[in-house]
């Protein structure tokens, strides 16, 4: 619990840089004109949105290479040791 803040900042803060710096916040708002406390609850849920989007994709690819490389590693294990084994007999 206590590290659900620092992450939803950190994802909260890289979601506006991107959003701000892409410039399709902007767009967005003046598509559709969400004005006054809405509009600012609006803004801040796609900063928080946005950045938790790319936390994601991150953590969901080093679990991909992590785990595929933790895979290969076992299976050249396990043939190394079924390898010695059939040599004994």
């Amino acid at each position: 619990p206590l590290t659900a803040v620092p992450i939803y900042v950190f994802a909260w803060r890289l979601g506006r840089d991107i959003l701000e710096n892409v410039i399709v916040i902007e767009w967005l708002f003046d598509l559709y004109p969400f004005e006054g406390a809405m509009g600012r609850v609006i803004r801040q849920t796609a900063y928080l949105w946005a950045g938790s989007l790319c936390l994601a994709t991150l953590g969901a690819g080093f679990v991909f290479f992590f785990v595929k490389a933790a895979w290969a590693c076992s299976a050249k294990l396990y043939r190394s040791a079924k390898k010695e084994h059939g040599e004994r007999s």
